[in-house]
Parts: structure tokens; sequence; C-alpha cells
């Protein structure tokens, strides 16, 4: 079972991914920080950033770095309802996944 500050980071960072916009030019980490904690998870600017670069490590995010501050939004074309039928890893639709049953060794 995952312990209190992993299921805190889990609801956090959904809850990221759940206000990042559609399209550019994003929102920055600041205004992320700010919309985080009117939403009940108080935390700093610099662990949104850490945030971000993790989840856009595993799901389809776009970085605007042209100007400051950097602006994170979802890739063109996807949105987080869209997402949520990606694996991560590979984006490979859930529906071609299939997970099996754990078998259990005979007992002696």
């Amino acid at each position: 079972m995952p312990s209190h500050p992993t299921r805190h980071t889990i609801a956090r960072q959904w809850q990221l991914l759940k206000l990042l916009p559609s399209r550019h030019p994003g929102m920055s980490s600041t205004q992320l920080q700010a919309a985080l904690t009117t939403v009940g998870h108080s935390t700093s600017k610099r662990t949104v950033e850490r945030d971000l670069v993790e989840l856009a490590a595993l799901f389809p995010l776009q970085c605007n770095s042209k100007g400051m501050p950097y602006g994170w939004y979802w890739q063109p074309g996807l949105s987080l309802g869209e997402a949520q039928q990606l694996q991560p890893d590979a984006l490979t639709p859930l529906s071609l996944i299939h997970i099996s049953e754990p078998t259990r060794q005979a007992e002696i």
C-alpha cells in the first residue's frame, strides 16, 4: 500500500495534469502552483517544476521555452481526456494491453 506522501504526490500530479491547457502558450509553473494551492495542494514552485519534467517524460506535454516564464501545455491535438486512454511509457492504447491474473503456486 502506498504511503501517505506517495498518495499525496500522485493526487497532486494528477491535478496538475488536469490543470494544463490544451494549447500554446500554456501556463507557467507559478500559475500552476497558485492553481494547485487553490484546489488544496499547497506546494513549492520548484516541486511543480520537478513534477512537470517528470510528467513530460510520461505524457505528451509540451514546454514553451521561447520566452520567460516557460509555459506548459498538452501536445497539440491531445488533452487529458485523450491521454487517459494512452499508456504513458509507449503511448500504447489501453485496449491493446492485456493484464493476466497472477498464478498461485501449488502448496507443498
